[in-house]
């Protein structure tokens, strides 16, 4: 099913309240982002992050990251909150950067059936029409990008249609994707205050320079 928004900007009241209850039905949503498409579920709901990692074949014990509108929605998860004012983190929310952090214990986040870790990956996309679907959603959204399992990130609508096939709703919010075009997050890890480069990307200039 393919959501065409009636304004390429932001979605309004009536498209977000269709992808919400979309979501609470347990379907995984696909959508343009600042990177790579991706696809996102209810992250408060077991079935509805389970049917991510059927549709993509994925196994279970790879994590998916969340996406957050802003910074302050991270404090819940973080288990030390400070680490959310480091430079690195600043500079590039919204933006490219997955940044992993130890959780909170208290997190009600379902992750996978077999994952275990103390770990979260957060993301902030730098996608107007996204961060404000976020913020307009009464849960979380856990999110990896759209494509079967060690193949490339979907090019377009019309491709993760054909690949997925059912039981998924797809923003067709085009406008959206990075100009520079399918190139994924910098993963960075802030575990135990060490820093840890999990995956290069564009965002990690600000380090490397």
């Amino acid at each position: 099913m393919i959501l065409n928004p009636q304004n390429m900007s932001r979605l309004n009241e009536a498209e977000k309240n269709y992808c919400k209850e979309f979501l609470l039905l347990g379907y995984p949503i696909v959508f343009y982002t600042d990177t790579v498409m991706g696809i996102g579920a209810n992250g408060l709901s077991k079935s509805a992050v389970d049917n991510i990692y059927f549709l993509k074949k994925r196994t279970f014990d790879k994590p998916l990251i969340l996406f957050l509108a802003n910074s302050k929605d991270a404090i819940e998860y973080v288990d030390d909150p400070t680490l959310l004012e480091h430079s690195i983190v600043k500079d590039n929310w919204p933006g490219s950067l997955t940044a992993v952090f130890k959780k909170k214990k208290e997190s009600s986040l379902y992750y996978s059936k077999d994952l275990n870790c103390d770990t979260l990956g957060i993301r902030i996309p730098d996608s107007d029409y996204l961060r404000d679907l976020i913020n307009y959603l009464p849960f979380p959204l856990v999110t990896t990008s759209a494509n079967i399992s060690k193949n490339a990130p979907f090019a377009d609508t019309e491709q993760a249609q054909r690949e997925f096939c059912k039981n998924i709703l797809i923003i067709n919010m085009k406008t959206s994707i990075s100009k520079k075009g399918v190139s994924p997050s910098s993963v960075v890890s802030f575990v135990d205050n060490e820093i840890k480069v999990l995956r290069d990307g564009e965002a990690l200039s600000s380090i490397k320079n």
